[in-house]
């Protein structure tokens, strides 16, 4: 909220008269409180096995800048760089030394980092609609029908493994359906001026599925990885709140300062934490 707004609530909730300057002065006391939290909080990530990663662009000023975020059901770190790719990962500093599994959306970028990948499924589905919607070709409906499917047996076990004959079947089935689009839709051959031969979205999509077959079938053969990123979607979704309701960032200061307090605020409600009682912790001190 701004400021401004958060002043005249507490006038008129509790007839509490405060000015914007000391708003700020509380919210950068807290996060000068929360970065050894920070430090702390940041090892328990990177030492996490499976995380879900996501970013998404925001504007300081008018400049477009990022906000990544790497998360599980119990934790969240949102980190604010200038740059969307490596450069901006690199200096969240958890990436570059992970080695467990990261649920992406299957940017490039992501596939820099040598850990364990998996694909979103829900990204995957909606890229398959988009082609099923603007192409003639029977493959994509047939992979859709078939992730949907194996989430479906997947989540049939709970928290017990798919048997591996089952998912022998649903492997076979995949790379029928892989082979269907190889003769649909087969590579354009040869190299332009500039280099290869642009290929169709739907070429480009079935190279993808190709390409990574283990990263789009590992919520199969992982009971702790998810079909989909939502989570990391989930906790990114505050951002954008932000923007719509207070507009952009003044400073990059301003957005680290969100972020530190989102991602203590965020993880302290995963964990069942009350909100307000996180924030009294801050202080050292306990509502009631």
């Amino acid at each position: 909220m701004p400021y401004n707004r958060i002043t005249s609530l507490l006038k008129g909730l509790g007839e509490i008269k405060i000015s914007e300057a000391s708003v700020f002065n509380f919210i950068n006391e807290a996060h000068e409180r929360l970065e050894l939290w920070e430090i702390i909080h940041r090892e328990n990530i990177a030492n996490q096995e499976h995380l879900h990663a996501d970013e998404t662009g925001i504007s300081i000023r008018g400049s477009i800048c990022w906000i990544h975020t790497l998360c599980t059901s119990h934790l969240t770190l949102l980190f604010p760089h200038e740059k969307r790719g490596k450069d901006g990962m690199d200096v969240m500093g958890i990436l570059p030394e992970f080695k467990g599994t990261l649920i992406h959306d299957c940017w490039s970028t992501y596939f820099g980092y040598q850990c364990t990948h998996a694909l979103c499924g829900a990204h995957l589905i909606r890229e398959l609609n988009s082609r099923i919607e603007n192409d003639n070709y029977v493959w994509p409906e047939k992979m859709k029908k078939l992730l949907q499917l194996l989430n479906k047996r997947v989540a049939q076990y709970g928290l017990g493994m798919i048997p591996s004959d089952t998912f022998k079947y649903y492997l076979r089935k995949f790379e029928e359906i892989l082979a269907l689009g190889q003769k649909e839709c087969p590579l354009s051959p040869g190299k332009g001026k500039r280099g290869r031969i642009k290929q169709t979205k739907a070429r480009n999509l079935l190279t993808r599925f190709i390409e990574h077959k283990d990263s789009v079938l590992r919520f199969a053969q992982d009971r702790r990885v998810d079909f989909t990123n939502n989570q990391a979607e989930r906790d990114l979704r505050m951002i954008k709140v932000h923007q719509k309701i207070s507009g952009c960032f003044r400073s990059f200061d301003g957005a680290e300062i969100f972020c530190r307090l989102r991602s203590y605020l965020s993880t302290s409600l995963k964990q069942g934490k009350d909100p307000f009682d996180a924030m009294m912790e801050i202080f050292g001190t306990k509502s009631g």
